[in-house]
């Protein structure tokens, strides 16, 4: 619930750079790629990704006919100031699967349309949704439903949904993923379904900052002096972030189930486009615990079933679920980021 005391989520905006612009073609198309966070939801523990994806696309020659900007920003409730009352209200509830799928959708729509607003009408030509983990599936859900005729004709319609990259994507069977097996168990226990995010904030409100960022540094294996167990801890410290976490990880339990889209979402991004390139690119972990292996095989054999279009890669290294957190991991899943959109480029020439 909105109120005069929230401010939107936190959100990271990499522009084109403006001299760049001078110097090249004024007529070069401009794309933005639209970044959505996993679970939790916070854009912090992305910055070094997209810093690094936005110098590899400004240093690309495959790159110089598009101007393309970068924007991510955190899912609603991961931040305390992002809405008013809290989650202990009566009347304000965290958001779920759906309303998330529902709040980057109508902010995909704004972002575009206040750039064309700013620019007098040269706004983005194509749009790249790209997601982590439930991000790829809010990606793919957002899509789905834009490319129904009855959306694409209506309040979106400003709005060119071109591609979308799916990084180690949580698309079918969640609850049967390693970390999803070991999250329905612990849902049994009683009354932890219920109140584990109650009994989370009593046991971290009373341990140090300073403590937690030590252990998160211990637990997750990143520096306790750097920014990303900063951010981890403000998360972990917050009134209502955990909550947030827990209450979306039940809802994509509930709902991340059989496989519901249709075929031809898999396709090219324009079906008789001569050339063109695949509307979806995914990158899954060789053994990611939030991917039960057998069901991302057959996922994978129905994509590649009579020639499939989508570009689908299985990394064959040891690349985590949660890249993000590290330098030489997140650097690593830029660089593919980078081949796609060398790829789509490609298509157009």
């Amino acid at each position: 619930m909105a109120s005069s005391e929230t401010r939107p989520p936190r959100s990271i905006f990499l522009r084109h750079r403006e001299d760049e612009s001078a110097l090249g073609e004024k007529s070069r198309r401009r794309a933005l790629i639209y970044f959505i966070c996993g679970n939790p939801g916070l854009i912090e523990f992305y910055e070094g990704f997209l810093a690094h994806l936005r110098q590899l696309v400004s240093a690309s020659a495959s790159m110089n006919g598009v101007e393309v900007d970068l924007y991510g920003r955190s899912l609603v409730g991961f931040d305390d100031e992002d809405h008013h009352p809290p989650f202990s209200a009566p009347d304000n509830v965290p958001l779920d699967l759906e309303g998330q799928i529902c709040s980057v959708y109508e902010n995909v729509a704004e972002v575009v349309s206040n750039e064309a607003k700013r620019t007098g009408g040269k706004g983005y030509g194509d749009v790249i949704l790209m997601g982590h983990s439930v991000g790829a599936y809010i990606a793919t859900e957002v899509t789905h439903r834009h490319l129904r005729e009855e959306e694409r004709e209506g309040w979106a319609r400003h709005v060119r949904l071109r591609h979308g990259f799916l990084l180690f994507p949580t698309l079918t069977h969640i609850a049967a993923s390693p970390s999803g097996r070991r999250m329905q168990l612990l849902r049994q226990v009683p009354l932890m379904d219920s109140y584990f995010h109650v009994l989370a904030r009593g046991l971290l409100g009373v341990i140090p900052e300073a403590a937690v960022r030590w252990l998160v540094g211990r637990v997750v294996g990143v520096s306790r002096d750097g920014g990303m167990a900063a951010v981890l801890a403000r998360w972990l410290k917050s009134r209502d972030g955990v909550w947030q976490a827990v209450h979306l990880g039940k809802s994509e339990m509930e709902t991340i189930r059989e496989e519901v889209w249709e075929e031809r979402l898999w396709g090219m991004a324009e079906e008789g486009e001569e050339g063109g390139a695949p509307r979806f690119f995914i990158l899954y972990g060789k053994e990611d615990h939030w991917v039960a292996n057998h069901l991302r095989d057959e996922f994978i054999a129905r994509r590649r079933k009579d020639g499939g279009e989508t570009r689908i890669e299985v990394d064959e290294g040891d690349l985590p679920h949660a890249f993000c957190l590290k330098e030489e991991d997140y650097k690593q899943v830029a660089q593919t980021v980078l081949e796609w959109l060398e790829e789509i480029e490609d298509g157009r020439a």
